[in-house]
Parts: structure tokens; C-alpha cells; sequence
């Protein structure tokens, strides 16, 4: 508890320094709306420019894979010098951790040497101050010819195909050298809107190769209109349907994709409201449905258009 009080008032008070170490890369640490900024970055680009390919990956086992050499010299660079005895208490030793094997029953000794703790207020920090170096030799890859912004381990880019092929490549080889293998199957990709389906196939073809991982699978998705079914039909509306991602807690993607996850996720909270009705107790059903089920929605309404939430949120109100 008193290591958590410390960790905690440390962050504090490096706060702004994290803030503007991170940039306009990293919004995972310090910065307000964060999820809106990326989530409305991507978007407005996207939409401006449908060409664009929108890439959003993520790291296998991140935070326990850090690599905490990188954090010091990030913190070192940017003179976070208070908050450096506490950090090398903490990481700049091998700990260990004590499982039990039933099989066995015996205890076997764990050595942790990378990573950061989880629970850790100080953990989702200098987790990021870890992959600002990877961070960075991404953003140069890319250069002016896309946008990319990560909320810790979360990683969104909106570029054009040439260079959205180096990005994983990059990602797939370097990674790992930074402490960031990336998870070819949380990875998803929305293929921008191509001249033919013969070259979104090529496209996508490109994409899974880089990643590794079969063409045929769900993670890399064509523009809808480059389907090769006729206006609504089953393969087109199939397409629509699938072109998507849940962005940090809300979709984006095609028109179908986002009614259908809204949805989904009325039906959830519906399943939610009945089991907290169920309460015998009434104080406690009214603390559950105003303070914790009526705010379930707030980030969904600051994400998406009012257009889009309309009927989600009149359907909302019935529940």
C-alpha cells in the first residue's frame, strides 16, 4: 500500500514531464480525451482520404515484455531525476515470484528481469516511456506520409499502402528488439479504397504476408466498394458488415459495422440492466443503474456522430 502512495505521488509530479516527452505519439499517459483524440485523428483522416490503409496493432504480453534499460534512458534524457531512486528500487533488479506447480506440488522460482508491475500506478508510465525509442523510429518511417498515434500499447495509423507495408515490417523485425513483439492476431487492418478488387486483393495479400499469417483470414479487410458483389447483395452487405474495429472501446469502420456493434452492445446492456434489477435490494439497484450502467455510454456518444447514436441512445433510455 505505502509502495502504491509513493509510486502515485511520484507520477504526480512528473506528470507534465511524461506529457511532453510522449508528444503527440504516446497519449496513453497524461493527456485528457485521449481516446477521443485518436479515435476522431483517425477518422476525420480516414474520411478526407478513403485511400488510406488504417492499421491498428497490438503487443504480445507488453507490459510484462518492457524493456526497462529504455525506460532509464528515457527518464535519464528527459531529467525525471526525482522520480530515479524510486524507479531503480523498483526495476533496476531482478525479482523473483513463486508459483505453484499441483502437478508437481512443488514451488518453482520465477526470475522477472523485464517489464513493469501491474497495479502499478507507475506502470502504465513507464511502460510507455519504454517504447517511446520504437515509437519514434516508427514516426520517422513514416514520416509525412501517414499519422500514427499509439494509447499505450494500442497503436492506430491511418498512411498509404507503400508505407503502411514498411510500418509492419518494421514492427515485425525491430520489434522485438525493443521489447514489443507485435500479435499478428489481435492485428487488424481496413484496407483503403483501391481502384479494383484485383488490387485490394493484392493489397491485402502484401499485408498477411508481412504479418505472417494466412490471406484468408478475418484481420485484413477490403473496402466494401471493392467488393465483388452487386449493391446489396449477401457478399457486399457480408463485407460492410466485417469492415470494422473496436477503437478503444468504440467502433469505426463501415456504416453496417457500427449499427451492428451498437447493437450488440445494446443487447449487453440489457442483459446487464436485468441482472442488477435483480438485486432484492432497491438502494443498491439505483446506486448500480445511475452511477455505473448510465455511464457505460459516455465515451460511445463522445466518439461517434449524433446521427449514429440516435437510435442507440433512445433504445438506451427504454431499457
Amino acid at each position: 500500500v505505502f509502495c502504491k502512495i509513493a509510486n502515485n505521488c511520484a507520477l504526480k509530479a512528473v506528470y507534465s514531464k511524461i506529457d511532453e516527452r510522449c508528444g503527440n505519439l504516446q497519449c496513453g499517459v497524461g493527456r485528457c480525451f485521449a481516446t477521443e483524440i485518436i479515435y476522431h485523428t483517425t477518422r476525420f483522416i480516414s474520411e478526407l482520404d478513403p485511400s488510406r490503409d488504417r492499421i491498428f496493432t497490438d503487443k504480445r504480453n507488453a507490459f510484462n515484455e518492457a524493456d526497462r534499460g529504455r525506460m532509464f534512458e528515457e527518464v535519464l534524457d528527459a531529467k525525471m531525476l526525482g522520480i530515479l531512486p524510486l524507479l531503480r528500487q523498483i526495476y533496476s533488479e531482478k525479482s523473483s515470484s513463486w508459483i505453484y506447480d499441483a502437478t508437481t506440488n512443488d514451488l518453482r522460482e520465477i526470475v522477472i528481469s523485464t517489464g513493469v508491475r501491474q497495479g502499478d500506478p507507475l506502470g502504465p508510465a513507464s511502460y510507455a516511456l519504454s517504447d517511446m525509442a520504437l515509437l519514434r523510429l516508427k514516426n520517422d518511417l513514416i514520416d509525412l506520409n501517414g499519422t500514427l498515434m499509439a494509447y499505450l500499447d494500442d497503436e492506430a495509423l491511418i498512411v498509404d499502402h507503400d508505407t503502411g507495408l514498411k510500418y509492419v515490417h518494421l514492427s515485425v523485425t525491430e520489434g522485438p528488439q525493443y521489447g514489443a513483439v507485435l500479435n499478428p492476431e489481435k492485428t487488424v487492418i481496413l484496407l483503403g479504397k483501391c481502384s479494383s478488387y484485383r488490387e485490394a486483393m493484392s493489397r491485402k495479400r502484401a499485408y498477411a504476408e508481412a504479418l505472417g499469417i494466412e490471406p484468408t483470414g478475418s484481420l485484413i479487410h477490403i473496402h466494401p466498394d471493392n467488393s465483388t458483389g452487386h449493391e446489396g447483395s449477401p457478399l457486399k452487405e457480408l463485407h460492410a458488415e466485417r469492415y470494422g474495429k473496436e477503437l478503444l472501446g468504440v467502433p469505426i469502420g463501415s456504416t453496417r459495422f457500427v449499427e451492428k456493434w451498437l447493437d450488440d452492445k445494446l443487447l449487453s446492456l440489457k442483459k446487464e440492466a436485468e441482472m442488477i434489477l435483480k438485486f432484492p435490494d432497491k438502494q443498491a439497484q439505483f446506486v448500480f443503474l445511475r452511477l455505473v450502467l448510465c455511464n457505460k455510454i459516455n465515451h460511445i456518444i463522445r466518439a461517434l456522430y449524433p446521427s449514429e447514436t440516435k437510435k442507440f441512445v433512445s433504445d438506451f433510455r427504454l431499457i
